[in-house]
């Protein structure tokens, strides 16, 4: 290709751009309720995967600690706990083990607000002896701490075994589940900006019908002619996913401080976490893609309805 033809070729597309955004402009509140529509379309799916990837974030802290706590039968006494916890040590996942007694175990209860009035009516200590086993930090996953539990709940002098990670495993199913919905439903939505902008470019095109019968008359084709619409599919999905990202900034602030007072009243200085700039620009990406595909299908399919006759 000449230079001469690239710089009519690159005039031809900037005179589309910007023609298309003029007419935008000039018509602001007649596109307002499709842009609207767009926003929250892609805003909904946005938000999810915002507050998804906080709740990641929350159980990636929890599950620093690898804590199981190993509640022995009531009649075992202070000898049983000691050697069982010699015993213990010697296993590769286990980096210590402290042993609570029953006293230890009903202060921390006294210790607590919530519990000093019932312990306080309780006559003796109903509370058996503990061993506190901190993990390694390598055995902290599933692989290597599976065998010790399974090892702790078939000892005799078991009671029970509580260990805090668990919750977590499930916690993990639950949000890849979640996850793969949001997918889905992020999909249908990306359905649904298609089709409001295909129509909206239909509607476009069937205002414009005599000009573009005019336009081929005299030499255009259709890649000339198609060219503003999907310009205007570009605008369209560009301001409609900026509007997603002031709608998530906006749902992200009102939620941020209620997180913030739930966090510090369970002890935590967890905060909501917002998406960075990679994050706006992969849904701005994924506006313009979306404008741009819907305008092209549907200029492709109603521009051939509009010939000369």
């Amino acid at each position: 290709m000449s230079n001469q033809r690239r710089r009519a070729v690159a005039r031809s597309h900037g005179y589309s751009l910007f023609s298309s955004l003029g007419r935008f402009a000039r018509a602001p509140l007649n596109h307002l309720l499709t842009l609207a529509v767009i926003a929250v379309a892609l805003a909904l799916p946005a938000l999810s995967l915002a507050l998804l990837d906080n709740v990641q974030r929350l159980g990636a802290g929890l599950a620093q600690t690898g804590d199981v706590n190993l509640f022995l039968r009531r009649e075992l006494g202070e000898r049983v706990a000691l050697d069982l916890r010699q015993e213990l040590l010697k296993d590769p996942a286990v980096a210590a083990i402290v042993v609570k007694s029953p006293d230890d175990a009903l202060r921390e209860f006294e210790a607590m607000a919530d519990f000093s009035d019932a312990i306080s009516a309780i006559d003796t200590n109903p509370l058996p002896y503990v061993l506190a086993i901190e993990l390694r930090a390598r055995a902290s996953t599933a692989e290597f701490t599976a065998p010790l539990i399974e090892r702790l709940r078939a000892l005799e002098q078991t009671d029970m075994v509580q260990f805090d990670q668990e919750w977590l495993a499930r916690l993990k199913a639950l949000i890849a589940l979640t996850e793969r919905g949001v997918y889905v439903i992020g999909v249908l939505l990306g359905l649904a900006v298609l089709l409001v902008i295909g129509n909206t470019i239909r509607l476009e095109i069937m205002t414009r019908r005599d000009e573009i019968i005019i336009m081929k008359l005299v030499g255009a084709d259709d890649g000339f002619v198609r060219r503003p619409f999907v310009y205007s599919g570009i605008w369209f999905g560009l301001f409609g996913a900026l509007g997603a990202a002031l709608l998530l900034w906006l749902a992200l602030s009102l939620l941020g401080p209620t997180v913030t007072q739930l966090a510090e009243a369970y002890g935590s200085n967890f905060r909501l976490h917002r998406p960075g700039p990679l994050g706006v620009l992969l849904l701005l990406g994924i506006g313009i893609l979306l404008g741009s595909l819907g305008a092209f299908l549907a200029s492709h399919r109603h521009l051939a309805e509009a010939e000369p006759t």
